[in-house]
């Protein structure tokens, strides 16, 4: 019996992010779907997005065990051609025997019904990767008062020091240029540290 990538969607997870992804023997899917906390996982949107647990096999075919009413359950088939399939409200048993089916690569899409909206649903079957990195344009956008502040200090204390150097009132705006330059090297060095660390 082949092992088949199964993976783990919670309702507290975002479009495409799956937990617990790794390749399983039909079996060992079972007692996924078994021990799956779906009594705790009930009270979340239904659907496709929905907390499940999501089967593929070597083909490229997606088998989705999804939540529905009442206790019931939901099964989204998606094949490599990427037409999707649904049977919603009903057993576990069911499931199981689904379950098994695609293990042995004999699903009936008739015991389904065929979607007519299956354009670019592929990539909520697919893993996300969620990993926010640090843009340097976001950090100069979020830093632009502190920018704009500092070079008008900068001007004038340049300016003042043209005209009449080291004078007290120069001396002031220099003071003012150096502090408010002091957020901008503190944004700057964790820009850096993080961006490194990545």
């Amino acid at each position: 019996m082949p092992e088949f990538i199964s993976k783990l969607q919670y309702k507290t997870s975002e479009d495409g992010e799956y937990t617990d992804e790794k390749a399983r023997s039909l079996e060992q899917t079972i007692e996924l779907i078994k021990k799956f906390p779906w009594d705790i996982e009930q009270y979340a949107d239904l659907g496709i997005t929905g907390p499940s647990i999501t089967i593929l096999d070597g083909n490229g075919n997606y088998l989705k065990v999804g939540i529905y009413y009442g206790g019931k359950y939901s099964l989204y088939y998606l094949n490599s051609k990427n037409h999707l399939y649904e049977r919603k409200n009903i057993k576990m048993d069911i499931v199981y025997a689904t379950v098994t089916e695609f293990f042995i690569n004999e699903v009936d899409p008739q015991n389904f019904e065929k979607q007519n909206y299956s354009f670019g649903i592929k990539r909520l079957f697919n893993t996300n990767q969620f990993e926010y990195y640090i843009k340097l344009w976001k950090v100069l956008l979020l830093s632009v008062f502190w920018i704009y502040i500092s070079l008008l200090f900068w001007i004038f204390s340049i300016f003042l020091n043209i005209i009449k150097p080291i004078e007290p009132f120069g001396a002031i705006f220099i003071l003012l240029a150096m502090i408010t330059s002091w957020p901008l090297g503190k944004i700057s060095n964790t820009y850096l540290k993080k961006k490194t660390s990545i």
